[in-house]
């Protein structure tokens, strides 16, 4: 129940029928989504603990959007776990499933940028299977439900901005393509480049949506969206394990460039899936 739930409500937000301040009705939504207000209400608190909706003095809600400093901050934990993603992600045996499903994938990657003219929307899609596919290879539920939350606050404020729609998406399929190619190499120095090329071009993408507005040219409220910067993120140091002392590493140094990614754990199996 609660998965139905919660696949409905992310196809609502993502249809684009809220906007920031929008009050959130849950008998409405329950009628909607076939199913009972207490569903509704227990999936909603949940959801709220990420700071995308708010609760009214008369407990109703009230649906709260994306500023650029909440962007900023959803950011630097996706960038964590996205890595620590990918290096699960390598650590899988050589006949997971999940190897043919990114082979599947990134034929229809190709498919698309061929046709790309006419079918450039159809890249949310795949954008969503692969990050998930990746997710899903933590084996950590706060990941992968995290990463739920994710595809709301990006796709949902893509649709504000449709100045470059379909240049977007073609840079955003050839990024993806390098960022599948890494993987199947297991070099984890190239895992780390290409993915952090393709999450800083998705968060220039958002905050230039969140800067146009819901309305196509109303600015969202808080500070102007920062200019995408070349260098690396300033935690790529600590993120990437090359600076010592505590904290958390999704991509151990010290291994051959081109080397299989390791276990960091005793108890944990290399071709656990």
């Amino acid at each position: 129940m609660a998965e139905a739930v919660e696949r409905k409500f992310m196809q609502w937000v993502l249809q684009g029928d809220c906007r920031p301040g929008q009050a959130v009705n849950t008998s409405e939504l329950a009628r909607l989504f076939g199913t009972s207000t207490t569903a509704v209400r227990e999936y909603l608190t949940r959801f709220s603990q990420v700071g995308l909706l708010k609760r009214r003095e008369n407990s109703g809600w009230i649906f709260a959007g994306v500023t650029p400093d909440f962007a900023a901050e959803i950011y630097e934990i996706r960038e964590m776990f996205e890595l620590r993603s990918a290096r699960r992600f390598v650590e899988l045996a050589p006949d997971a499933p999940a190897w043919a499903e990114l082979d599947a994938i990134a034929g229809e990657h190709r498919a698309l940028l061929a046709e790309i003219d006419g079918r450039y929307r159809d890249f949310s899609r795949l954008d969503e299977r692969l990050h998930r596919l990746i997710h899903d290879a933590s084996r950590n539920r706060f990941i992968r439900d995290f990463y739920d939350v994710i595809s709301i606050i990006f796709h949902y404020h893509y649709q504000w901005d449709k100045s470059d729609e379909k240049e977007r998406n073609r840079v955003a399929l050839l990024e993806h393509l390098d960022y599948i190619d890494a993987l199947r190499s297991r070099d984890l120095r190239s895992i780390d480049e290409t993915c952090r090329v393709h999450l800083r071009t998705a968060r220039a993408t958002l905050l230039r949506s969140i800067a146009v507005g819901p309305l196509g040219g109303v600015p969202a409220p808080g500070r102007e969206p920062e200019a995408e910067a070349d260098e690396a993120h300033p935690f790529a140091a600590e993120l990437s394990g090359e600076r010592n002392g505590a904290g958390f590493s999704p991509l151990p140094a010290g291994g051959e460039r081109g080397e299989p990614a390791h276990c960091p754990s005793p108890d944990c199996p290399a071709d656990a899936g």
